[in-house]
């Protein structure tokens, strides 16, 4: 099972970048398979700082 993050998230800022990908967490939390991703992989116009931040929230979401 896949949750996939919308590539335009990467376009805003961090913080909804963040709240977006939390969103999609705590959707998923319990079901096992489940792989995080972006829908459409990452666009030239995609920020830096929000790639970061998807990334990190990933990574401590417990």
């Amino acid at each position: 099972m896949q949750g996939n993050l919308d590539p335009a998230v990467l376009e805003t800022n961090p913080e909804v970048a963040a709240a977006e990908t939390r969103r999609i967490l705590e959707e998923m939390r319990g079901l096992h398979g489940h792989v995080f991703n972006l829908g459409h992989g990452v666009r030239p116009s995609s920020k830096i700082a929000c790639m970061e931040a998807v990334v990190e929230t990933v990574k401590n979401f417990k």
